[in-house]
């Protein structure tokens, strides 16, 4: 991984990480820690006919104020709009997950660069082996010509009759 790389993600790590501190949208935050608390205190299931999330969405919810309240009781500062251990243990997933989409953006990337330098000509070892042998030497006809030919229907077409009628044949 080069430098510059590391220095990007360590870049907006700190960002993320500077940013938890912000409430968003105060609505949302207050319903997710009353259905967190709710899943908590009576169980996941108490909350399905209040939350407009999926089911699996009130189990991290759940998680959320189970590991708050580790820290913390599940009142008081709990309800407070800045509550900075409930926004860092909510968005720290998030966080997490859009490091991995950046990597693997990073990843597919890099696939893509190599295949071009690839298809411009800079061709490692093997490609060149196949390229001085005839293709039907080293690879056979793709499945896809071998089912898209005119006959290769016949031997499917009879195993149908024989399995729709055995006395057939």
């Amino acid at each position: 991984m080069s430098r510059a790389l590391v220095i990007l993600f360590s870049l907006s790590l700190l960002i993320r990480l500077l940013l938890i501190a912000h409430p968003g949208f105060k609505a949302d935050i207050a319903f997710w820690k009353w259905w967190g608390k709710v899943a908590v205190e009576e169980g996941v299931t108490a909350t399905f006919n209040h939350t407009n999330y999926p089911p699996v969405y009130v189990y991290v919810m759940q998680a959320t104020s189970w590991v708050y309240q580790l820290f913390a009781p599940l009142d008081g500062d709990y309800w407070n709009d800045h509550n900075f251990l409930f926004l860092l243990l909510i968005k720290l997933p998030y966080i997490a997950a859009d490091l991995g989409i950046g990597w693997m953006i990073y990843l597919i990337l890099k696939q893509t660069i190599d295949d071009r330098r690839l298809k411009i000509g800079v061709e490692d070892k093997r490609s060149k082996v196949e390229n001085t042998n005839p293709p039907s030497t080293l690879h056979p006809p793709p499945l896809s010509s071998i089912l898209n030919h005119p006959l290769s229907s016949i031997p499917l077409f009879a195993s149908a009759i024989f399995l729709l009628n055995p006395s057939v044949i």
